[in-house]
């Protein structure tokens, strides 16, 4: 088996001419990422065909290809899945009890309050009760519903305000070359030798200290 060394990058580090370890940050990611798949079996004891019930598929990454990864893309994560399903209980409890209240005013007129056994009395089985029952509930609907549009609007100002800079990051990353004597990223043309988590940071970034 022939090792083919990589060719030296017509880029120089910052810090001094050592071509043959320096790299673009993409393929020295790639090459420290590994895909691994394994499948168990049973086999008859007869020497009967081997039937495949599990398969795995696994990945790991070396410490370098862990630094080196691109930044995590922004993502709009939406409240109102969760806000809508809660809402929808809290209406569904306040269409019942609006209909137990709505009962009770049947009986009450109807029957009065000792016109059989079990009939509902002013003292313990009143629709006022019911009412305000369905008055919470609404409010808790309608109090869940305006703190989903609040938190939409706010995440939806926040991915707005990171997507620009992911982008932003996401150019640097694939610009970035990697120096492994030096353990620093830099771009071509730029004299400022930085950490891997400072270049790629979606949020503003320096020149690597000390």
């Amino acid at each position: 088996m022939t090792v083919v060394s990589p060719q030296p990058e017509e880029v120089e580090c910052p810090d001094g001419p050592h071509p043959y370890l320096v790299r673009r940050v993409r393929g020295v990611y790639d090459d420290g990422v590994t895909v691994s798949a394994s499948r168990s079996a049973t086999r008859y004891a007869d020497g009967g065909s081997a039937i495949y019930y599990g398969r795995t598929i696994g990945t790991s990454k070396t410490l370098t290809s862990l630094r080196l990864q691109a930044p995590d893309e922004p993502v709009y994560r939406s409240p109102w899945l969760l806000a809508l399903i809660a809402s929808l209980i809290l209406v569904g409890l306040a269409i019942y009890a609006a209909v137990l209240a709505t009962k009770t005013n049947y009986y009450v007129l109807y029957n009065g309050y000792d016109g059989y056994a079990g009939a509902p009395t002013p003292s313990t089985y009143t629709d006022s009760q019911y009412w305000v029952a369905v008055a919470v509930l609404v409010g808790l609907a309608v109090l869940i519903m305006l703190w989903a549009a609040s938190v939409a609007a706010r995440r939806r100002k926040e991915f707005a305000r990171l997507r620009p800079l992911w982008d932003q990051a996401m150019v640097r990353w694939n610009r970035a070359y990697y120096c492994a004597k030096c353990d620093g990223v830099f771009l071509d043309g730029e004299t400022a030798l930085m950490e891997p988590e400072t270049l790629f940071a979606i949020e503003p970034f320096g020149p690597r200290q000390g």
